[in-house]
């Protein structure tokens, strides 16, 4: 119940410190992509901070239910069910934030001209090649090694819809024969 308290306490800074800086660093981030106009730039921040206003009013206290549910939740044994549906809402707070956020970006793309657009493709290509580049280092046992057992498990047992969870837990005296499956 601690390390609950602990993480909720730790999350609610975390957030507190997102939600303050989260115009700046996106406006930071997209301008990566293609360099924009003063207009362009007012208009990313004016509807950014709007997203986060409606997300702070909206969307937290949700999460900040589900959170205190699955709090409850974790006290006893947790069934696979219960990870699935965990899994389910987490997914549908996702397309709900996305389906808000995409009239504005819409709006904001139809401001991009063919030079602003020309500049994103090549950062998308770059982003691609490196990321194919660092997805092969290595054979695929030692990339799962970089990445905690868990995750890994997770990876190898993942569907294209579902979560086929394995019949035993992994435990931590486990995972160095998990990681050589």
């Amino acid at each position: 119940m601690l390390l609950a308290a602990c993480l909720a306490a730790a999350a609610c800074s975390v957030s507190r410190i997102a939600y303050l800086n989260a115009p700046p660093l996106a406006l930071w981030y997209v301008g990566g992509y293609f360099d924009m106009s003063d207009p362009q730039k007012a208009f990313f921040k004016e509807r950014l901070s709007r997203a986060m206003a409606w997300h702070r009013q909206n969307e937290l206290p949700e999460y900040r239910r589900a959170i205190e549910a699955l709090i409850v939740k974790s006290q006893a044994k947790v069934e696979v069910d219960d990870v699935r549906a965990i899994y389910g809402l987490a997914r549908n707070y996702y397309y709900r934030a996305v389906e808000h956020l995409l009239p504005d970006l819409a709006d904001f793309v139809v401001q991009l001209d063919e030079r602003q657009l020309g500049q994103a493709e090549r950062k998308f290509a770059d982003d691609n090649r490196k990321l194919v580049r660092e997805s092969v280092k290595g054979t695929p046992e030692e990339r799962c090694g970089l990445i905690p057992i868990t995750i890994c498990d997770l990876v190898r047992v993942a569907d294209s819809k579902t979560w086929r969870l394995p019949a035993q837990p992994v435990v931590a005296a486990d995972a160095p024969k998990a990681a050589r499956r």
